[in-house]
């Protein structure tokens, strides 16, 4: 049986300084937390023949391996051990659907009011993309291998994987219920200065 652990990658600091410049207090603790386990759990796995990493479109070279330095320091690192050990970097992506995604993000941040064709267009493009992943593993994953998928949290790659692909999910908890429950915490903290300041 082909078997394929899905990693989705916890938000680094700099995606989240992105959204707000103020970290979560617990965020260096949290980080830790998520790769101690991803890790652990991952050393059980003697034998990984493939690895898989969204957004990237390249086979096994050192730029690709810069390209997930620089993404993701912690999935450089397990990328790096499972190379070592023999694992191949696969081409993961369509660098016409990655660069369609770019474009219509683009277009998301120009726009000041929302525009929901262009999100629908984006959401359309998220699923092209996650099945071509799925394809992608599918097609290159060969009968008793084993892969190891690194992606971003709420892509449906699991989903669309044929049923001769046994699928395990790895993470200690969801990196997008993490940043909303942040996000919320963080809006709630701002509307309370706002009111004190007022009375």
């Amino acid at each position: 049986m082909k078997t394929v652990f899905i990693v989705p990658k916890m938000f680094t600091g700099v995606e989240l300084a992105s959204v707000d410049a103020s970290l979560p207090d617990d965020f260096q603790d949290k980080s830790k937390e998520f790769w101690d386990y991803v890790d652990e759990k991952l050393r059980t796995q003697l034998y990984v023949q493939k690895l898989y990493y969204d957004s990237l479109t390249k086979e096994d070279s050192e730029e690709s391996l810069q390209f997930i330095k620089k993404n993701n320091e912690q999935c450089y690192n397990l990328v790096q051990k499972f190379r070592d050990g023999g694992a191949k970097l696969q081409a993961t992506e369509d660098p016409l659907l990655l660069a369609e995604t770019l474009s219509w993000v683009s277009m998301l941040k120009d726009n000041e009011e929302t525009d929901l064709a262009t999100e629908e267009m984006l959401a359309k493009n998220m699923m092209d993309r996650d099945k071509y992943i799925a394809d992608k593993i599918s097609e290159t994953l060969k009968e008793n291998e084993t892969g190891i998928l690194f992606l971003a949290p709420g892509r449906q790659v699991a989903n669309l994987l044929p049923s001769d692909i046994r699928v395990i999910k790895i993470q200690p908890f969801d990196p997008t219920d993490y940043v909303n429950s942040w996000l919320t915490t963080t809006a709630l903290n701002k509307s309370e200065k706002e009111k004190s300041s007022q009375e």
